[in-house]
């Protein structure tokens, strides 16, 4: 893996790491606002993510890094999610403020949005929160 790609990959996981403000931001913006975009223009759930992450990784392939780099990166970093989704699944009790804290987040996103893409955002919400953890993709 390029060095490049493996300063992304391995970080040091501090408050001024820029890394983990990426990291950030992604899950504190950029996941609720795909989700939102994708149901309030009656978009297949997760096409953005998909097609999204490929149009992303494809600029990295225009700006010369190799295809080998990129899927040794995105192995390495979707081999870390996994895991993640594992130790939360069997501590799912101890999860349980994180994952409140991330619906209460969603739900206030939706709440500034307009009243009637907001009714369609909370439905969408309330139907993710009936269903069992391991078929929710954006928690």
């Amino acid at each position: 893996m390029a060095n490049q790609l493996d300063e992304l990959v391995h970080h040091d996981q501090t408050d001024d790491c820029p890394v983990c403000r990426a990291q950030n931001f992604v899950d504190l913006a950029l996941i609720p606002a795909v989700a939102a975009w994708e149901l309030n223009n009656e978009l297949p759930r997760f096409s953005l993510a998909l097609h999204g992450a490929a149009a992303l990784l494809g600029v990295m392939l225009e700006e010369g890094v190799t295809r080998e780099d990129v899927d040794a990166a995105l192995s390495e970093l979707l081999d870390d999610i996994e895991r993640q989704i594992a130790e939360t699944e069997s501590e799912n009790h101890l999860c349980a403020p994180i994952t409140s804290a991330k619906r209460a987040l969603r739900r206030s996103f939706c709440m500034s949005l307009k009243p009637g893409i907001r009714r369609e955002s909370l439905r969408h919400q309330q139907k993710q929160d009936r269903k069992p953890r391991s078929t929710q993709a954006f928690n």
